[in-house]
């Protein structure tokens, strides 16, 4: 699984016996969290903010509120395509 979601429900069926099968929480591994969320937000970000409103996103101010991986990935996608980016982090 590899979804927080997923997983937290994996424990609940494995912790109330309906969990029938192995599973692998490949949402807590190291690989996943330093280049799927990093990486992934890259590429994907655009590309449904593009498709979901149809507007370019250069010369556009966007607001990415952390600066976690998630948060880097998404502030890199979206200088990269022409944005001025805010980063905010408390």
């Amino acid at each position: 699984e590899e979804t927080t979601t997923g997983v937290k429900r994996l424990y609940q069926m494995q912790a109330n016996g309906t969990l029938l099968f192995p599973a692998i929480n490949v949402n807590d591994s190291v690989t996943k969290r330093q280049f799927d969320n990093l990486y992934g937000c890259r590429h994907s970000l655009p590309d449904g903010l593009m498709r979901a409103t149809d507007v370019m996103i250069a010369g556009k101010v966007a607001v990415v509120a952390g600066y976690g991986d998630v948060g880097k990935g998404c502030a890199s996608a979206l200088k990269q395509a022409g944005a001025r980016v805010i980063v905010t982090e408390i």
